[in-house]
């Protein structure tokens, strides 16, 4: 993978943020945050995800989802965001296709 060329999902962010996080992706995609914490980076991933590389989500349907009696689909991790409902599956990302560490 080629971490020159890894893109940053909100540069202009480092003046307000004082952490820069890096997830890598299992489709050899790789990005850079700025966050104060995971959790708000986690999102901002999420958020470019769904704009530049909507491949790495996993779609479930709610019938599939129910399936597992309102429980999240093993090893997958529900994106709950309100920008997300124009789908009519929700978007999940499997806990084993990503990884983040702060830099």
């Amino acid at each position: 993978m080629d971490i020159t060329n890894t893109p940053i999902a909100n540069p202009d962010e480092h003046l307000w943020h004082d952490q820069l996080f890096r997830f890598s992706f299992i489709t050899n995609t790789a990005l850079y945050v700025w966050a104060d914490h995971l959790d708000g980076a986690f999102e901002v991933a999420c958020d470019w995800i769904a704009d530049n590389a909507p491949g790495i989500f996993t779609f479930f349907t709610p019938d599939e989802i129910a399936e597992y009696d309102g429980y999240d689909v093993p090893d997958h991790m529900a994106i709950g965001h309100t920008t997300y409902a124009q789908f009519d599956s929700m978007p999940y990302l499997a806990s084993t296709d990503w990884h983040v560490s702060e830099v």
